[in-house]
């Protein structure tokens, strides 16, 4: 048995705050992106990040038998109902929830929910789509219940009649429908730290004096 934890802090669904205040929670979220949408040197880091990752050949590889190294027709099976799955099963194309994925570079985390479809006569059940959650949306890590998971607070009430929380403005997600991409995660720190992070002082600098040059032009 464990005698000890991660230390991470971690009360009702909040996780420990960044020593700047300016970064913390969803603050800190919303001026990552700012960084990354104003200032073209810190888009193109991250896009040296992204491109390799978007640019690879993503394939299955079936198991291989441990004594003869030779692949059996179960193995190969698995692994075409795996690239069907995700590559041409999926509502989205592959690279378009890469491009969400690798969020999680920015902002130091991406979230998804799992929503499965099954065919007609039942035989196979695909995965529809692995369902972006806005990072700026998540607002604590566990359900309204305290259970685990997290609750999104969106921005308007669901208008969708046929969706289950129609109506609401806030909704708990379960851990067992999420499928969550961690930057750095440090402990139980889920959100886990942007890229951009040790970036911001100078971002942050570069940006003031980019301001009071402009003005000193202007005069």
């Amino acid at each position: 048995n464990m005698a000890g934890l991660s230390g991470t802090y971690l009360s009702n669904g909040f996780l420990e705050q960044d020593y700047n205040s300016k970064l913390a929670g969803t603050q800190g979220l919303v001026k990552f992106d700012e960084m990354s949408k104003s200032d073209a040197q810190v888009r193109a880091s991250l896009m040296v990040c992204q491109l390799p990752i978007l640019s690879t050949q993503w394939y299955f590889e079936p198991a291989k038998n441990e004594d003869t190294g030779e692949v059996g027709d179960e193995e190969q099976e698995v692994a075409d109902f795996c690239e069907k799955a995700l590559f041409e099963k999926m509502e989205i194309s592959w690279i378009s929830y890469l491009t969400e994925v690798l969020t999680c570079l920015k902002f130091g985390f991406s979230l998804f929910e799992k929503v499965y479809t099954a065919e007609e006569d039942g035989e196979h059940v695909w995965i529809k789509k692995l369902a972006y959650r806005k990072q700026t949306t998540i607002d604590r890590w566990e359900q309204e219940d305290g259970s685990a998971g997290v609750t999104q607070q969106l921005p308007t009430a669901i208008a969708d009649p046929s969706h289950p929380n129609v109506g609401k403005t806030t909704v708990s997600i379960p851990a067992a429908k999420m499928l969550r991409f961690t930057y750095q995660q440090e402990g139980d720190n889920y959100a886990g730290i942007s890229v951009l992070r040790s970036a911001y002082k100078h971002w942050y600098i570069k940006d003031c004096l980019y301001k009071f040059d402009t003005v000193r032009h202007e005069r």
